[in-house]
């Protein structure tokens, strides 16, 4: 995304709020996060309605579900992704992120979101599904099946699923927070040099995957209810509605920290 002109956050209380504890208070992961959550409240409810993010987490529920038939590649190829020329784990889910990003392109309204989403595609099935391969080089199309296929449980799934949030969450508020962070980098703020803002975003990742658990248990329940009452065929109208729910309890969530804090 460095290609994207960020520009300066909005000139709003609530944006100022951001700004401000960015110079004061910039430790306070949490308390940023939850600020910059709440300055950027309208644009992240209407990303519960955006195509491309319910697309992508669909095609999670997709790729696990069908690991189960044995003809795995021949259904991939019904949702239009050719599995047959994937040589390893790491081309496999080089197929899927660019599957996704074709997706994107066919809704240029959901701008750098299309983008994140598709990112955390990639990120969710390298920290889950390429762990349970042999290697990320020289693994089969078969051994790829049997590692998605660990994740069509309700448990596993839900841990896919957490990874997914956890880093759309994540990317989403380094978009937000990258807009002025720049401006708070140097000797005389909060973020001394580039390794305090290097430690400030490790800390900003840690922090969205703590928070993306409270979706673990709900989507792992979800995965199965829906697959067992449509019989393996969740349809894209399913995610859509689910992603929806997901962003509202992760925002529910970090309001109740708020809350207790």
């Amino acid at each position: 995304m460095g290609h994207v002109r960020l520009g300066r956050l909005p000139k709003t209380r609530a944006w100022g709020q951001v700004v401000d504890l960015l110079e004061t208070d910039v430790d306070n992961i949490p308390e940023v996060s939850r600020a910059t959550l709440k300055a950027a409240q309208a644009q992240l409810e209407r990303l519960g309605a955006d195509p491309v993010i319910g697309y992508c987490f669909w095609l999670l529920t997709r790729v696990t579900w069908f690991a189960r038939d044995e003809d795995f590649a021949t259904r991939l190829a019904e949702i239009g992704v050719n599995p047959e020329t994937a040589s390893s784990a790491f081309t496999f889910i080089s197929q899927l992120t660019d599957h996704a990003r074709s997706k994107a392109a066919e809704h240029p309204e959901s701008g750098v979101f299309a983008e994140i989403a598709s990112l955390s595609v990639r990120q969710a099935l390298a920290q889950t599904v390429a762990e349970h391969s042999r290697t990320l080089f020289g693994t089969s199309l078969e051994d790829i099946r049997r590692a998605c296929r660990v994740y069509s449980s309700r448990n596993q799934f839900g841990v896919l699923a957490k990874h997914f949030f956890a880093h759309f969450l994540s990317r989403s508020l380094q978009y937000f927070l990258n807009k002025e962070l720049s401006n708070h980098i140097g000797p005389e703020h909060a973020l001394n040099d580039i390794q305090s803002a290097k430690e400030f975003n490790d800390a900003l990742i840690a922090y969205s995957r703590q928070s993306a658990k409270i979706v673990e248990d709900f989507a792992g329940g979800w995965y199965s209810k829906h697959n067992w009452e449509s019989r393996g065929e969740i349809t894209e109208q399913d995610a859509h509605r689910f992603v929806a729910m997901a962003l509202r309890k992760l925002r529910m969530e970090l309001q109740r920290e708020e809350n207790l804090a």
